[in-house]
């Protein structure tokens, strides 16, 4: 580095700030260093003592981002249910994950508790911290542009509706939820090279996350192995994917109101989960060719092993066994059992499954999924209604001439 390069911090205020959406304007002449873009002290202050949903913490509060540049939209996020996974992997080693897990309030840090023998999340109380969000992990344009001189827009919309907390505040009473928040202005925090030779560039590819999701009906006899009716998407069409993620939340935990065998789960996780199903098995169809008909097999190994060949660069990290549901869970929070009952609440949370497509879709993307009922006396959940969540990487690229189109 020369002698008169330098980086220079900003903490900029919003220009408009109310509990539902916070905007900021960089102006154009700065030389910014984009992978640094972030929002710090998140403050919520909620009516009722909880915790954040401890797979996602603070980046739950964000429904919706949208980043414009010289007054053109270029990209949006709108995908929370992908982040889980994405943040389990968001540092390079176990420490950095500690210090992670507290900035971004995801409680994803682990302890041995002597008396159960168990591990037991460490969580704070939302009133009682403030967070950061990288911009980066949610902004597919900002991770790639590397620098950005041009006039740049962030707009926030807050998940800030009763209908909301419920997904992702987790009450230390479960019979006394948060009505209300008041959230305080966060700044964006960024780095200018000052006297730096690198520049913006004219032309940018990146991806960008796009959301569809399916319902999956409900079971309605038990110990029934079903194929639901072949889902079809036209989320995706004249796009080219990369890879796509699957989450599957149970209609009822979607909804804020988990049946009895699920109580404990959302008590922890709150909607931003994925819970694993009985006996589940699933293709993608591309164009109508099948692309996974050697490995659509009932599984749980397998449905984890695609999904970490997919996302090589990204693996995993969370509590052990948390990709299926067993008898003796690991974790402390979910080692109950159902209410007035003497069966284990459900403890599955991290099942996500994947495939990698990198290819155009030309005419039509479509799902097959299958999953088992339990006894739905005692596992309503299982045979429950579900929504299949389809989060893919869709390529794009933008220039300062045309704009943002697709791939």
């Amino acid at each position: 580095m020369s002698s008169y390069e330098k980086n220079v911090c900003h903490y900029d205020r919003p220009i408009a700030h109310t509990q539902t959406q916070t905007r900021w304007v960089i102006p154009a002449g700065r030389k910014i260093s984009a992978p640094s873009m972030k929002l710090l002290d998140i403050k919520l202050n909620p009516n009722q003592p909880c915790n954040y949903a401890a797979l996602i913490g603070a980046y739950a509060c964000i429904r919706r981002l949208q980043l414009r540049v010289n007054k053109k939209e270029v990209n949006y996020y709108f995908s929370p249910e992908v982040l889980p996974y994405i943040l389990s992997s968001n540092a390079d080693n176990e420490a950095q994950k500690g210090v992670m897990s507290v900035l971004h309030g995801t409680g994803n840090n682990v302890a041995y508790d002597q008396a159960t023998k168990l591990l037991t999340l460490q969580r704070s109380l939302v009133d009682s911290q403030k967070a950061e969000i990288r911009l980066p992990l949610l902004s597919g344009f900002i991770n790639a542009i590397g620098v950005i001189e041009d006039e740049v827009e962030i707009i926030i919309d807050w998940a800030s509706t009763a209908s909301e907390y419920v997904k992702y505040l987790c009450p230390v009473d479960p019979d006394v939820p948060v009505t209300s928040i008041n959230i305080e202005a966060p700044y964006l925090s960024y780095e200018t090279l000052e006297g730096s030779s690198l520049s913006q560039p004219d032309k940018v590819q990146f991806v960008e996350l796009v959301p569809d999701q399916f319902i999956i009906p409900a079971i309605t006899t038990d110990d029934t192995q079903v194929t639901a009716p072949i889902i079809r998407s036209n989320a995706f069409n004249k796009k080219l994917i990369g890879k796509m993620l699957f989450v599957s939340v149970p209609s009822s935990i979607s909804q804020g109101l988990p049946a009895p065998d699920a109580e404990a789960l959302f008590g922890v996780f709150g909607s931003y989960l994925s819970v694993p199903m009985s006996r589940e098995s699933f293709n993608v169809n591309l164009d109508g060719v099948g692309l996974l008909t050697m490995l659509n097999v009932n599984n749980d190994a397998t449905k984890l092993a695609i999904t970490i060949d997919a996302f090589n660069k990204v693996q995993p990290h969370a509590v052990s066994l948390a990709h299926l549901h067993s008898k003796n869970p690991v974790l402390k929070e979910l080692d109950v059992v159902i209410t007035g009952g003497a069966n284990p609440q459900l403890n599955g949370f991290f099942s996500y499954g994947a495939v990698e497509l990198n290819q155009r879709v030309n005419q039509e993307l479509s799902v097959v999924y299958q999953r088992r009922s339990e006894d739905n006396a005692v596992y309503p959940t299982l045979g429950g209604q579900m929504i299949l969540h389809a989060i893919g990487e869709v390529h794009c690229a933008w220039s300062r001439q045309s704009g943002k189109v697709y791939l």
